[in-house]
């Protein structure tokens, strides 16, 4: 009877050739997102054998330290931001490596939890018109909460008249408030559901 040889061999990364930047996951404002960066050879392999930094860009309001070290093929940075935004990722060669920094990905930070309701500053009005009054839930930071659906109870004081409940759609709410008299008119919200 015959018998058949078997045998291993590893295929090993050609040499890098790029840097890939690895898409992040989405997150809200004020937290960290790790940004990994990988040095690929021409086939989307990570060289294991290579260990140059890259720098990292980013737009928009993010903070980012830049300097991504990359080890056995791969570095990570952590990238923050407080605006609400989509943030651009690039990479730049500082260390004359001479690889492919062509990739770019995009990042979203997302508003978090309002924590406020706000009243935009009206532009005073003439008696017996109309006063158009913005209304703003924000997050912790001051961007709009776009997930925020409820309502408040716009109070003025004197002798304007409004129709109360304000519905807040996708995190923006409007009101009208009228006065047939010349005074100051104060508004506040109060929660309403008591």
């Amino acid at each position: 009877e015959l018998t058949l040889g078997t045998a291993d061999f590893t295929v090993v990364p050609a040499p890098a050739a790029a840097f890939a930047i690895q898409k992040p996951a989405t997150i809200t404002v004020g937290s960290f997102t790790t940004v990994t960066v990988h040095a690929v050879d021409a086939f989307g392999n990570t060289d294991t054998a290579y260990n140059v930094e890259v720098i990292l860009n980013a737009d928009g309001s993010a903070t980012v330290t830049g300097l991504v070290d990359i080890i056995s093929g791969e570095g990570s940075i952590n990238l923050n931001d407080t605006i609400a935004e989509f943030v651009h990722l690039s990479l730049t060669d500082t260390q004359g490596t001479l690889l492919d920094v062509t990739s770019t990905e995009n990042v979203i930070f997302w508003a978090g939890a309002a924590t406020r309701l706000v009243i935009l500053d009206p532009f005073d009005g003439t008696a017996g018109g109309t006063v158009n009054v913005a209304l703003r839930a924000l997050d912790v930071f001051g961007n709009v909460d776009n997930s925020f659906n409820s309502g408040a109870l716009l109070n003025v004081s004197g002798s304007a008249v409004t129709s109360g409940l304000v519905s807040f759609v996708n995190g923006v709410g409007a009101a009208m408030v009228q006065d047939l008299r010349a005074e100051n008119v104060t508004l506040s919200l109060s929660d309403s559901l008591g």
